[in-house]
């Protein structure tokens, strides 16, 4: 699942959004939850939640940048579902010819509440 635009949201003008959906089945995501706040250069983690829910799955929700400054945040969430499967949502802005970088947005297009509904879904199986 990829592309959108955002009216409204870079200041009155069109901004294309990036939305990346992925389902993983048990056992493809090695990483326990706990090390998904740890960043490495040339990413830093602006801020990073882990929750565990009441079914047991563990929710992290991530705001990561570029250390250098350029381009928007990103936010990140992912899903540790209780069956071991794992749902990862990624949003950002894309570039446009009058931002190359994105560097002109200060938040990612999703903010924490709307990225969870989205990767706590359980509509989202890991097939049909």
């Amino acid at each position: 699942m990829r592309g959108s635009s955002c009216c409204g949201c870079g200041g009155g003008r069109d901004v294309p959004v990036l939305l990346h959906v992925e389902v993983l089945g048990p056992g493809v995501v090695t990483s326990p939850p706990e090390r998904v706040c740890q960043a490495s250069a040339p990413i830093v983690v602006e801020h990073c939640d882990r929750h565990v829910r009441p079914d047991g799955s563990v929710l992290v929700d991530r705001t990561t940048a570029l250390a250098s400054g350029e381009g928007a945040p990103n936010r990140e969430a992912q899903h540790f579902r209780a069956d071991g499967s794992v749902v990862s949502v990624t949003t950002s802005f894309g570039a446009t010819p009058q931002d190359p970088t994105a560097s002109g947005q200060d938040a990612p297009p999703l903010d924490s509440a709307e990225i969870t509904a989205l990767t706590t879904d359980p509509q989202l199986p890991l097939s049909r």
